[in-house]
C-alpha cells in the first residue's frame, strides 16, 4: 500500500470513529447505562466505553479530523485508547498533539 493510500485509510478510520461516537451520544434516553447502550447498538460494552468520550472532543479538533488535518501520529486506535479525555478543550488539544 502506498503512502497516500495509507494516509487515506487512517483518515477514514479516524473519521468513522468520530461519527460512531457522535451517533452513540445522540440517544433518545432509552439507554440508561453503557451496558444498555451496548445491547441496543449490538456492540461490545468496552468498545462503547472507548468510543463514547470522542463525542465530547473540542469542536475544532473534530473539524480538523473531519478535514483530514489532524497530526500525522493521531490514529483512530490512538484516539480510542488515549485514556480519559480531559474535559478542558485546551488540555485535549495538548494531549492529542494539536498544539505545536
Amino acid at each position: 500500500m502506498n503512502t497516500n493510500a495509507l494516509i487515506e485509510v487512517r483518515r477514514s478510520s479516524l473519521q468513522s470513529a468520530l461519527k460512531s461516537a457522535e451517533a452513540m451520544a445522540v440517544t433518545d434516553g432509552s439507554a440508561a447505562s453503557i451496558t444498555e447502550l451496548a445491547v441496543r447498538e449490538n456492540e461490545d460494552r468496552n468498545e462503547i466505553s472507548r468510543h463514547l468520550p470522542l463525542a465530547f472532543l473540542a469542536p475544532d479538533i473534530v473539524d480538523k479530523i473531519l478535514k483530514g488535518l489532524q497530526p500525522v501520529e493521531l490514529t483512530a486506535e490512538k484516539l480510542r485508547r488515549v485514556g480519559p479525555l480531559p474535559y478542558r478543550w485546551d488540555e485535549q488539544r495538548a494531549l492529542l498533539g494539536f498544539i505545536a
